[in-house]
């Protein structure tokens, strides 16, 4: 058409091409440093709680302990109508050895333990230890034998020296050096118990530690009618801390095969549980003294006490089966009464 406009060829102006970029994104160093610090914070906050629920676990097997060997010592009651004795043998005025027991074997160096062997269905040790002739000699059979092989039974696991089976001093007297040390007093237990509310002996020392007022003492035979402050209200066992052996010296808390002084296999409620107090046996025992475990062999005052490596305090089984957990800060005289068969804290 005449006159018209015509249509303009021009094109839109192009926007200029963006090409990918060839570099890639990144983390920068305080992004980096920032989520490090996180990651930190949280494992921080996590691992406590982890390693909480895992002490849970260990005081909660060790109380499972507690309760088999407590059901073991009512198993023999039933069958024996006394509980086990804490010794095999009692002591003479003149020598540290022991007058032989109306038992199936030579109680020489014996303690509970071995009583109650046959009612936590560990038949073969007791047999081959009868046959033996006792655990004092048992525990010198210098093979692969039940007393150098440590029994779960009667460890703690939160004790970091469960299971302890090595040992300075020879069984039959002596000294030895690694790697014989195995050979010597046989496997320790983390469990002890209670014979009294008191010390074991005082400054004119009861020659058989007969004179004292707890369950399981010398070569006692408590029977259930002689508690008389009732069995929910009278303690049987607890936990010891094991403690190694050093070159030059032994630790006797928990010796249960070679049990020279039976008072390291005992405790007393006499000081609170984990006591600044030091465990003390005569002088013919031996304590490797520690922050954790205090220890003594002096004096006449002879006393061990619950410990353990649990935060805060012990277990401690009853003489019905029941188990609890006693705190440090427990009121002492509560706590004492607990050891005494009978008549609160008064001796007998």
């Amino acid at each position: 058409m005449h006159g018209a406009t015509p249509m303009s060829h021009e094109q839109p102006p192009r926007m200029p091409e963006t090409r990918p970029s060839s570099a890639k994104a990144a983390f920068t160093l305080v992004e980096l440093l920032a989520v490090i610090a996180i990651i930190g914070t949280l494992v921080g906050l996590l691992l406590p709680a982890v390693q909480a629920a895992r002490e849970a676990a260990r005081r909660s097997s060790c109380m499972n302990n507690l309760r088999q060997l407590s059901q073991g010592c009512q198993n023999y009651v039933d069958a024996t109508q006394t509980f086990p004795p804490g010794g095999g043998r009692v002591r003479s005025s003149n020598t540290l050895y022991f007058k032989k027991p109306p038992y199936a074997f030579d109680g020489t160096r014996s303690c509970w333990v071995h009583y109650v062997f046959p009612y936590l269905e560990m038949t073969a040790e007791y047999n081959w230890m009868v046959n033996k002739g006792g655990p004092w000699n048992a525990v010198q059979d210098s093979s692969a034998c039940p007393a150098k092989v440590p029994v779960a039974l009667f460890g703690c696991p939160t004790d970091p020296n469960v299971g302890k089976n090595k040992t300075y001093a020879k069984s039959g007297g002596g000294s030895q050096s690694p790697p014989d040390w195995p050979l010597g007093n046989g496997w320790h237990g983390n469990y002890l118990a209670c014979a009294a509310s008191t010390v074991f002996s005082s400054s004119s020392p009861d020659p058989d530690y007969g004179a004292i007022n707890g369950v399981c003492y010398g070569v006692s035979q408590t029977k259930i009618k002689d508690i008389g402050d009732g069995l929910s209200k009278t303690a049987l066992l607890s936990e010891t801390v094991l403690v190694p052996d050093t070159d030059t010296r032994s630790d006797f808390r928990g010796r249960y095969w070679n049990a020279w002084d039976p008072g390291a296999t005992w405790f007393s409620t006499l000081y609170p549980p984990n006591s600044t107090n030091p465990d003390n046996l005569d002088g013919n025992s031996s304590m490797v003294n520690t922050v954790y475990a205090p220890g003594s062999a002096t004096g006449s005052n002879y006393v061990m006490s619950a410990r353990s490596r649990h935060t805060g305090g012990a277990s401690v089984a009853f003489c019905d089966g029941a188990v609890t957990f006693i705190v440090d800060g427990v009121d002492p005289l509560v706590y004492r009464a607990y050891g005494s068969r009978n008549r609160g804290t008064d001796s007998e």
